[in-house]
C-alpha cells in the first residue's frame, strides 16, 4: 500500500476517534459523578483509586463510581493538580483540549484559556497529548517539564521549571483545602 493511500485511511480513522470521543464525552455513563469548584474556590476529592485531585475554580471533574479494569479514566475542565497512585492501570485525564496519560504521577493541568492547555510535571512521568491540525501530538514530560498546546496554531511547547518552587507556590494559592 502506498503512502497517498494510507492518508485517507488515516484520516478516515482519526475523524472516527473524534466522534468517538465528543460522543463520550457528551454522553458520560450513568455512574459517573463529579465534583465542581466555583470561581475562587478550591476543592479536592479522593478518587476511587485513592488518588487524590485538587480543583482550583472554575474547575469540574467526572470520574466513574470504580475504575475499569484496564485504564483508570476521567473527565475534567479548569485547573486541576493531581497525585496518582502509581498502579499497573493507566490513569487518563481527557479534557476538550488534549489529555494526560499516567501510572503514576504529580502533575498540574491548566485548562481554563479557551484554546490553551498546559501540563507541569511535578514527581515521576506524564505524557501529554493533543490533536493538532493534521494529528495526534504527543510529549513526554518528566519532573521539572511542562508542556503549552495551542489549538489554533496546533504546536506543542516544551520547557523546564523549578518543580520545588512551583509546588510550593500551589500550595500557596489555596490549591490546598
Amino acid at each position: 500500500m502506498t503512502v497517498k493511500k494510507i492518508y485517507p485511511i488515516l484520516g478516515a480513522f482519526g475523524l472516527l476517534l473524534v466522534v468517538l470521543g465528543m460522543y463520550s464525552w457528551l454522553m458520560p455513563d450513568a455512574n459517573w459523578q463529579g465534583l465542581k469548584a466555583i470561581s475562587g474556590e478550591s476543592k479536592s476529592i479522593r478518587l476511587p483509586d485513592s488518588s487524590m485531585a485538587y480543583l482550583k475554580g472554575p474547575a469540574e471533574i467526572g470520574y466513574p463510581s470504580a475504575f475499569d479494569k484496564k485504564v483508570r479514566n476521567l473527565k475534567m475542565e479548569g485547573e486541576v493538580y493531581f497525585e496518582v497512585v502509581n498502579n499497573r492501570k493507566s490513569f487518563l485525564v481527557q479534557t476538550e483540549k488534549g489529555g494526560v496519560e499516567t501510572r503514576g504521577a504529580k502533575f498540574l493541568i491548566n485548562s481554563k484559556e479557551k484554546k490553551n492547555i498546559t501540563v507541569h510535571c511535578l514527581m515521576n512521568k506524564v505524557r501529554m497529548i493533543a490533536k493538532g491540525k493534521k494529528e495526534i501530538l504527543e510529549i513526554n514530560l518528566e519532573a521539572g517539564e511542562m508542556c503549552s498546546f495551542t489549538k489554533g496554531d496546533g504546536q506543542m511547547q516544551k520547557e523546564t521549571f523549578d518543580a520545588e518552587s512551583f509546588m510550593a507556590k500551589l500550595l500557596l494559592s489555596n490549591f490546598d483545602d
